[in-house]
């Protein structure tokens, strides 16, 4: 019998050490899909807190939106910057997206946050399985 669930991992990371008003960081989410089956119609997105809005840029660019979505089973919307993957993610592949720009200047002693997610029309193994569907990064306090 073949098992047509997946289970997809996210992890959001972001720069180390102090953070400083005007220098440029770079976000990453990474999305692993640890099987056993292929993830079909893969979205993946992420909200940011603390870059200027103008400048920022994405790695990939294609597949790219801004809007409000759904993680399915948790019902948790994200609202942020989304890729729809053109094609599906085998068992064992991991993909990887970039956010760069500079931190705002009104982010002086705030700490600055990535949240990331991603959902797929493949059932997932088990309830649990969804429950690494998120991942989440925050920063020092910027000086």
């Amino acid at each position: 019998m073949t098992d047509n669930k997946t289970d997809l991992k996210v992890t959001a990371t972001g720069p180390t050490g102090t953070l400083t008003r005007g220098q440029t960081v770079t976000y990453t989410v990474t999305v692993t899909n640890t099987g056993p089956a292929k993830a079909t119609a893969v979205q993946v997105g992420a909200a940011f807190t603390g870059l200027n809005t103008t400048g920022v840029t994405y790695n990939p660019t294609a597949g790219r939106t801004d809007g409000t979505r759904t993680i399915p089973v948790l019902g948790s919307s994200l609202n942020g910057t989304w890729w729809t993957l053109p094609t599906a993610m085998n068992a064992g592949e991991t993909r990887t997206f970039t956010i760069t720009g500079t931190i705002a200047t009104t982010m002086k002693g705030k700490a600055p946050t990535v949240l990331a997610g991603a959902s797929t029309t493949t059932p997932e193994t088990n309830l649990l399985a969804y429950l690494n569907n998120t991942g989440r990064w925050t920063g020092t306090k910027v000086q």
